[in-house]
C-alpha cells in the first residue's frame, strides 16, 4: 500500500481528526485563553513590525532565570537555533549521538561542518571528543527517549572545557529527571542551551523559543542574527505564557505514566518490541510485516498518525516513533496495532 500525498490524506481524515502520536508535543495544552488574547491583538500586531532583537521577551526570561538579556537569544524554536549557531560558527567540527533529529544533519551540511557520531548506548565516560569543535545534546532524546543524567553532562563540560555543549532542552518539561537550568551556562561557560516555548505549551504552529549562552558566545550569534525573525504573534504568545504560567501547567507525572501504561499494553502483542524509555515518548520496532504498510493501515483505517524512522539519524528502518496520548487515544493505538497485526497474520 503506498504512501498517500498530503491532498489524499485529507479525503481519508480531516486533520483536526486525526489522533498524532507522531509529534513530540504536549497534546493536551488548554489554549483557549491565549487564543482569545492573540484574537484581541491580532490588528495591532499584523500592522506592526516585531521588535527587531525580541527586546521585550528577552529581558521578561532574562529576570526569570537569572540571566542577562545579553545572555538570552531568541529564534524560531529548536532547529532555528541549530541553523544560527552553525552559522556563527561555520565548518566547525560537530559531533552528535545518534539517534538524532535529520535537521540537526542537514543544518551540518548546509554550513559545511564535517560531523562525527557516537551511540548513547556508549559509556558518557568512553566518549572521545578530542578534536570537537561543537557537541550537541538533548535530553530527553527524540525519538528514543534516552536521557543524559545531569552528573554526567557536568563530567563532559569539564572534562572537555574547549568544546562548546550545546544542550537541547526543549523536551526537558517531559520527564522529571534534573536537567540543566538556562542559568548553568554562568557555572560552565563553554555551554548553551536550547529551549522552546512551542512543544511543552502545545503550540507549534507557533514557532519560538531561546538560546542561552555566555556574553562572548551570544556575541557570535548576535552578529549573524536575522531582526524580526520571530513574528509578532509568536513573540506575544510567549510573553502571554510567562505572564500566566498557571494556565499552561503540564502534568508530567500523569503523563508518564500513562506512557508507560501504553508500553506495557504494547509488549503484549508478539509484532512488536517497545524500546524502553523513561519519558513521554519511545520507539517502537515493528518485527512483522511493512512499516510504509502499517503508516498506511493506520492512518487510512483509524485517523492514527506515527513518527517515520526517515526523520532521523540512526534509528532502524524497522521502528516507529510513539508519543503517548490520553489513556482512551493510547487504547485506541493499540486496538488498532491488534487489529493490524491479525491481518498481517491473515495474508
Amino acid at each position: 500500500m503506498s504512501p498517500q500525498t498530503p491532498l489524499q490524506r485529507s479525503t481519508i481524515k480531516e486533520e483536526s481528526q486525526l489522533v498524532d502520536f507522531s509529534s513530540i508535543i504536549w497534546y493536551g495544552a488548554n489554549i483557549d485563553l491565549l487564543s482569545s488574547h492573540l484574537k484581541e491583538r491580532l490588528t495591532q500586531l499584523l500592522k506592526s513590525y516585531p521588535e527587531p532583537n525580541a527586546a521585550t521577551l528577552r529581558k521578561m526570561i532574562a529576570s526569570r532565570q537569572e540571566l542577562t538579556e545579553e545572555e538570552v537569544v531568541v529564534t524560531n524554536g529548536p532547529t532555528a537555533a541549530f541553523h544560527l549557531i552553525l552559522r556563527a560558527f561555520p565548518k566547525s567540527r560537530v559531533l552528535f549521538p545518534k539517534p538524532s533529529l535529520k535537521a540537526l544533519q542537514h543544518a551540518c551540511e548546509l554550513y559545511d561542518c564535517p560531523v562525527s557520531y557516537l551511540d548513547y548506548d556508549q559509556r558518557v565516560d568512553d566518549w572521545n571528543l578530542e578534536g570537537v569543535d561543537i557537541c550537541f545534546l538533548t535530553t530527553p532524546n527524540p525519538p528514543d527517549g534516552h536521557i543524559l543524567s545531569h552528573a554526567d553532562m557536568v563530567r563532559l563540560f569539564k572534562k572537555y572545557p574547549e568544546v562548546t555543549f550545546v544542550v537541547n532542552q526543549s523536551y526537558a518539561s517531559f520527564t522529571t529527571t534534573n536537567k540543566l537550568k538556562p542559568s548553568h551556562i554562568k557555572i560552565y561557560p563553554n555551554v548553551m542551551t536550547i529551549w522552546s516555548f512551542s512543544q511543552p505549551y502545545g503550540i507549534p504552529g507557533l514557532r519560538i523559543g531561546y538560546i542561552t549562552a555566555t556574553k562572548v558566545l551570544a556575541q557570535a550569534l548576535w552578529r549573524v542574527y536575522t531582526p524580526s525573525v520571530v513574528t509578532s504573534e509568536a513573540l506575544e504568545a510567549a510573553k502571554y505564557i510567562l505572564i500566566h504560567p498557571a494556565q499552561f501547567t503540564l502534568p508530567v507525572r500523569k503523563w508518564l505514566r500513562s506512557a508507560q501504561e501504553l508500553m506495557t499494553a504494547l509488549r503484549e502483542l508478539d509484532f512488536f518490541e517497545v524500546l524502553p524509555s523513561d519519558t513521554t515518548f519511545f520507539l517502537l520496532r515493528v518485527k512483522k510485516g511493512c512499516i510504509e504498510s502499517l503508516c498506511s493501515y493506520l492512518h487510512e483505517k483509524y485517523g492514527i498518525l506515527v513518527g517515520r524512522a526517515d526523520l532521523f539519524v540512526g534509528v532502524e528502518k524497522d521502528c516507529i516513533s510513539i508519543t503517548a496520548r490520553s489513556e482512551e487515544e493510547n487504547k485506541q493505538l493499540v486496538e488498532a496495532l491488534r487489529n493490524w497485526q491479525s491481518y498481517i497474520e491473515e495474508k
